[in-house]
């Protein structure tokens, strides 16, 4: 959905959709539509839980304009009668990481995800870290064109957490078997596009014992190339890989929920193996664990838009399924959640891996410990 709000004088649109809400910055995407936004979604958060004042978790990428809106946004929270956790900058799945740490409400990403540097946005979080369904999605949205979120507010109340990036990348190293990767002393040539992941996607590779190259590493928000992790943006990555000897390249995009491979070659393989070759690890994982002996079905699920060589992979293991959703990550979780510790990996073709140890998100450093 594109509305133009009535406050704005600007002829830019501002895109609400189940990934929240998308503008151009000064334009359509400013502090008050942030703070709007951002109360509409904290009023709802609130009905959800018996708690008076409930906590949300505020992240934001490494874009110049995340700060303010994320200031704005934390205003909206407590003008809508919840407090707020300030993550700093992170990427979205460690928000969504948090959320279970803390056990907040919820949680609000400022970020406008692979889109050129001039947008920016905020994406919302249920209690479980997951994005939120179509139904929650577009009472959210309701509630913000309305503005209906009036509700007492409590005074400015922010809990700083510095811990998020340490919290994400313990998650990810207890759910993997590390020791394996420390042990071959591999080389990996990482592009972070200046973005959200650039800390701590370099603190778990060298944690997982890799020699990195880092190349775009400044979390400053200015993109070196196009945002979107495709072969044209990712000639420079290919190039040091192939030239650095590494065993592959690794391409996040700005929010650090995807990731795109360069193998080690230097060739382009994409973000369609990402989810195939963390499917696979997985799979291996519970070839011999207690719970694929237990002659239970195991599910890996993944969108109508992803290609069928997931299928082909899930059809070498026994007792292995895959589950087909519409597209969208909210659709990949629906379809995981009901089957347990049953739904081992899920994700899309567009190099988003949902590893449930982790986070319900997309998540590029499980993804990257896992391929």
């Amino acid at each position: 959905m594109i509305v133009q709000p009535d406050a704005l004088t600007s002829d830019a649109p501002l895109m609400l959709s189940v990934s929240g809400a998308r503008g151009i910055v000064g334009q359509s995407m400013t502090p008050a539509v942030a703070r709007g936004f951002a109360a509409a979604f904290a009023s709802f958060a609130r009905e959800q839980t018996d708690l008076d004042q409930p906590v949300l978790c505020i992240g934001r990428d490494s874009r110049p304009s995340g700060k303010e809106l994320a200031q704005a946004a934390i205003e909206g929270v407590n003008g809508a009668g919840c407090k707020a956790i300030d993550l700093g900058l992170v990427a979205t799945p460690t928000v969504g990481v948090m959320i279970q740490h803390h056990g907040a409400a919820g949680g609000l990403v400022i970020t406008a995800s692979h889109n050129p540097g001039q947008w920016n946005g905020l994406k919302c979080l249920n209690s479980d870290g997951a994005a939120p369904p179509a139904e929650r999605a577009a009472e959210i949205i309701r509630r913000f064109k309305v503005a209906d979120f009036k509700r007492p507010p409590v005074p400015p109340s922010i809990i700083r957490d510095d811990s998020a990036n340490s919290v994400h990348i313990s998650r990810v190293l207890a759910a993997i078997e590390p020791a394996p990767i420390r042990s071959a002393k591999l080389k990996v040539v990482l592009d972070s596009i200046n973005g959200a992941g650039s800390i701590a996607g370099r603190s778990l590779l060298e944690q997982l014992g890799c020699d990195v190259v880092h190349i775009n590493s400044e979390p400053n928000g200015v993109f070196a190339h196009a945002p979107e992790p495709v072969e044209a943006n990712l000639r420079d990555l290919a190039a040091r890989t192939r030239d650095e000897n590494a065993a592959c390249g690794f391409a996040q995009d700005p929010d650090a929920d995807r990731l795109a491979i360069i193998d080690e070659t230097g060739r382009y393989i994409g973000e369609e193996y990402t989810l195939v070759l963390a499917a696979k690890r997985v799979l291996d994982l519970h070839r011999n664990s207690e719970l694929g002996t237990r002659n239970s079905e195991l599910i890996v699920a993944a969108n109508l838009s992803t290609s069928r060589m997931i299928d082909d992979l899930a059809a070498q293991y026994p007792n292995v399924r895959v589950v087909r959703t519409a597209v969208g990550e909210a659709n990949v979780v629906a379809a995981m959640q009901p089957h347990g510790d049953r739904a081992i990996i899920g994700g899309e073709g567009n190099g988003g891996v949902i590893f449930p140890p982790v986070c319900w998100v997309r998540d590029s450093y499980s993804a990257m410990a896992l391929v």
